[in-house]
Order: structure tokens, then C-alpha cells, then sequence
């Protein structure tokens, strides 16, 4: 049987992304959407992820670090859990994908936070 909660991995547009089953199926529906509604950033069509090594799961060592370099502002971020996948980090493009990954249940939920949010 095949866990929904269950962690996969998956590569769009060339970042490896690691989460539960669930997150990223509805993440390769909405890619799918995106680019046919040619949809992109960064000279990629579809979802682009932020880079590899944030972008998906995180181990307690990685949040650590983010959360000590101001880069995240807990250790209980949902990266923990593999329930959070990061976009790219531009906010017209997140903008542009909203509709499409609210459709597949995704949301953003650092569309909350400031726009001075430090990246990196």
C-alpha cells in the first residue's frame, strides 16, 4: 500500500525535492499546469524551486543552522515534517503560481511574513 505520509523524492527542473508522498504528488500536478500555462522563472517553466539544499526536507542539524543565520525563524519549520517544499524566491513569480497551487491544496504560507524575509 502506498503511504500518503510516506517520504519520496522527486527532481523538477533539476532540484532533487524530499517530502511526504502526498506534498509531492500535488506538487507535480501544479508543475504540470504551470507549464502548460507557460508559467515560469529563472529560464524555467513550471514550478522552480528555491535551491536543493533548503528547498525540501531539512535534517535538525540544516534548521539549526538557517534558524542560527536568521534564515528561518524556528526549528519547527514544516521543512522538518516534509511538508514544506520552498519556491523560488521572487514575489511576482509567487504571485503568478498562487492560483495554480491553491488549486492542489499548496499554500503559502510565507506569503505572511514580511517581504524583507531574509533569503539565501
Amino acid at each position: 500500500m502506498n503511504d500518503p505520509l510516506e517520504f519520496q523524492q522527486m527532481t523538477i527542473n533539476g532540484t532533487r525535492l524530499v517530502a511526504r508522498r502526498f506534498l509531492l504528488e500535488a506538487i507535480a500536478k501544479a508543475h504540470e499546469e504551470l507549464v502548460r500555462l507557460k508559467i515560469g522563472a529563472n529560464g524555467k517553466l513550471g514550478f522552480v524551486a528555491a535551491p536543493e539544499r533548503t528547498a525540501s526536507w531539512r535534517s535538525e542539524v540544516l534548521q539549526l543552522q538557517l534558524r542560527n543565520s536568521g534564515a528561518s525563524k524556528t526549528m519547527y519549520s514544516n521543512h522538518r515534517s516534509g511538508s514544506a517544499v520552498d519556491c523560488f524566491a521572487n514575489w511576482n513569480y509567487i504571485k503568478a503560481i498562487k492560483p495554480t497551487m491553491n488549486k492542489y491544496g499548496l499554500v503559502n504560507d510565507l506569503a505572511y511574513a514580511s517581504k524583507d524575509w531574509k533569503t539565501i
